[in-house]
């Protein structure tokens, strides 16, 4: 079965003032045995930002990769089953994992037709980057698997994203701080090494990571019965 997108984004939000948790209401409505992912950024002053935990709709969501490539922004990618589908309104609560984080920002997309068990295909490790050009790690994905990631800035001034063909941007944020976070995703059927990457408007300092999920298998085809027709004497039951 091939992976193909359900909803670009399902909405966005971010929290600027310092919060242990960022939420965000969904804006459009999840298909039946849909795949939701997240695109998730914060900074915390310290450094050593973390992503503790998503919830929301019932599901059962894991974080699939984050990190912060010794900055004091960081940025991660989530994910969640959605097997009855997700409806519009639905909240989003990402939790941190010091209140002291600040200028956070998630938001997501859904697809249908990923793998409804250890959908994980693989991860990369999160790469800094400077100057306005972002991008993630190349990351070796399985055919047909579709490749997600998400990027944080921190421009000091209100960011945007414009993201290379052929991914395709889900949501694009920035703030008042100026920090910035955008994610997106390209759908790859043949097997090999690709990237996430964009341009923010602003030069600055940023760090991306990125996740991959695997296509559902296809099903196989229920055999066809075929008869053969007897002759007509065994079937008046005539020697």
């Amino acid at each position: 079965m091939a992976i193909v997108i359900d909803n670009t984004t399902i909405g966005s939000g971010k929290q600027v003032a310092p919060s242990a948790t960022c939420a965000f209401n969904t804006t459009a409505t999840v298909s039946a045995n849909g795949f939701i992912v997240l695109g998730i950024g914060g900074f915390l002053a310290a450094g050593g930002g973390t992503i503790v935990s998503v919830a929301g709709g019932g599901l059962t969501w894991a974080i699939d990769k984050q990190g912060d490539v010794a900055t004091d922004i960081f940025c991660g990618v989530a994910s969640a089953q959605a097997p009855a589908g997700l409806t519009s309104g639905t909240t989003i609560t990402v939790t941190f994992g010091s209140a002291s984080t600040e200028a956070e920002a998630v938001g997501g997309m859904s697809f249908t037709g990923v793998a409804s068990s250890s959908a994980l295909d693989t991860t990369s490790a999160p790469t800094a980057g400077s100057g306005t050009a972002w991008a993630s790690a190349s990351t070796s994905i399985l055919a047909g698997s579709v490749l997600v990631a998400a990027c944080m800035d921190s421009t000091g001034s209100l960011p945007t994203s414009t993201i290379t063909s052929p991914s395709i941007e889900s949501f694009d944020i920035g703030d008042a701080v100026g920090y910035g976070v955008t994610a997106g995703y390209r759908i790859e059927p043949s097997a090999g090494s690709y990237t996430v990457a964009g341009t923010w408007t602003v030069s600055s300092d940023n760090v991306t990571c990125a996740a991959a999920y695997k296509a559902a298998a296809a099903v196989a085809a229920a055999p066809s019965l075929r008869f053969t027709k007897l002759p007509k004497k065994l079937m008046m039951g005539r020697p």
